[in-house]
């Protein structure tokens, strides 16, 4: 029994020796206990695909962004600029996160570069509700350029509306007519308001040289049903296009509808 404990003690320090001799491959990874929360988070992102290549490549992609950080600057402070020109800065710089806190930071400070032979935030209050949306749709994705690219398009959208007469009135028109124009041009929209009421006028004059509505009251229900199914795709090129497609329908089953 004597010799079994013996044996076994042995084993045991020889298991604690080969342990004690493995430990320095985990004191290899590179600490990262002196950089703040959000430096450590976004090293850690960029180099998070690196895991799925084992811990020998995760810690020399660490090692990497560490030596990245020693030429970087710290952090350009935004603190001057307001809360909406910030969360601009931020949502242009998100994907570069990806690369790690030196490619974050250096892209903080080309925004930063950017703003300062930008004007000011275009004045949008001399415009109606739905001009000012139109504009702020049609410029959204310059959001992700970052502030000074969405000012430049907000000052192009001005410029645009400068030589663009009002907004043209549909109120002559019947609801299903209007709704009609409003839907071939609601893809206008994203371009802005004086591409939009360029559509609508387009519209319009497209309709001064088409007839009326074809009456379809002559048909039973599933003929007219299966008519305006066969025409619903035209009622997205604007109510000109989709009458003439009702007429067609109607020449081509051969028999005027009695009203």
């Amino acid at each position: 029994m004597k010799l079994a404990s013996k044996i076994i003690a042995a084993l045991a320090i020889g298991a604690a020796s080969i342990s004690a001799a493995q430990e320095p491959t985990t004191a290899q990874t590179p600490n990262l206990s002196g950089y703040d929360h959000d430096t450590r988070a976004t090293i850690e992102i960029a180099c998070s695909t690196e895991r799925l290549n084992g811990p020998a490549a995760h810690r020399a992609c660490l090692k990497r962004q560490i030596a990245s950080l020693q030429s970087s600057p710290g952090v350009p402070n935004l603190n001057g600029y307001d809360h909406d020109t910030r969360a601009t800065i931020e949502i242009a710089c998100s994907t570069e996160r990806l690369n790690g806190p030196a490619a974050h930071r250096a892209c903080l400070k080309r925004q930063i570069a950017s703003l300062q032979s930008s004007p000011g935030v275009p004045n949008l209050n001399g415009y109606d509700h739905d001009t000012r949306a139109t504009i702020e749709i049609a410029c959204s994705t310059e959001r992700l350029n970052g502030p000074a690219a969405h000012r430049a398009c907000l000052k192009r959208q001005i410029a645009s509306l400068q030589s663009s007469p009002g907004v043209p009135n549909l109120n002559g028109y019947d609801h299903d007519t209007r709704a009609t124009i409003e839907i071939a041009c609601s893809t206008e929209r994203l371009n802005g308001p004086a591409a939009h009421r360029a559509c609508l006028k387009r519209q319009i004059a497209s309709l001064q040289s088409s007839p009326g509505v074809p009456n379809l009251n002559g048909y039973d229900h599933d003929t007219r049903a299966t008519i305006e199914i066969a025409c619903s795709t035209e009622r997205l090129k604007g109510p000109a296009a989709h009458r003439a497609c009702l007429r067609k329908q109607v020449e081509s089953l051969g028999a005027v509808p009695r009203s």
